[in-house]
């Protein structure tokens, strides 16, 4: 978990857009404060290794999953194969159409087949899916917005300034 902010910010952005009961897993060192924070949301701490990456706990979080009607999956994670895997895993098992962001966007993201997802990357993220330059993304949001869109079967918003919503 490199930015465990970004994980109690997106719980807390669940639970005033009417969530309902939250849960938010983490890594098992952050589990304690993540609570503390968030006393409303139950707290799954995940086994991670030394860079901090979530290893242990997939069967825990696919009980969790199962559990839920809406994802959010990769605000404070990092980019690793690791996280790949989580990130697969977490997709794969979610109920309803999940919301990928941060860590969970990386170039080998590839939709299950009848499987859309919500992806919101900002210019550099998209501009990394895409196998392409910042400054292009930036240039052109809409168009790097709608491809992807098309591309992945889901709707993609990319972030900025003027944040551009396509659908496929």
């Amino acid at each position: 978990m490199r930015v465990p902010g970004a994980a109690l910010l997106a719980g807390e952005a669940a639970l005033r857009a009417g969530a309902g009961k939250l849960q938010i897993a983490t890594a098992a060192r952050v589990a304690p404060a993540m609570a503390l924070a968030v006393p409303e949301a139950l707290v799954l701490g995940l086994g991670q290794n030394g860079q901090g990456e979530i290893t242990r706990g997939h069967r825990a979080l696919d009980a969790a999953l199962a559990a839920c009607d809406a994802a959010v999956i990769g605000p404070g994670m990092g980019f690793s194969k690791t996280t790949a895997a989580l990130v697969r895993l977490a997709a794969a098992k979610a109920v309803g159409t999940p919301v990928l962001d941060a860590g969970a966007l990386s170039r080998s993201l590839h939709a299950p087949p009848g499987r859309p997802f919500v992806l919101t990357p900002h210019a550099g993220q998209m501009a990394t899916l895409a196998g392409d330059d910042k400054t292009a993304v930036e240039a052109a949001p809409g168009e790097y917005a709608l491809t992807f869109a098309q591309k992945m079967r889901s709707v993609v918003i990319v972030k900025g300034a003027d944040s551009v919503t396509a659908g496929p």
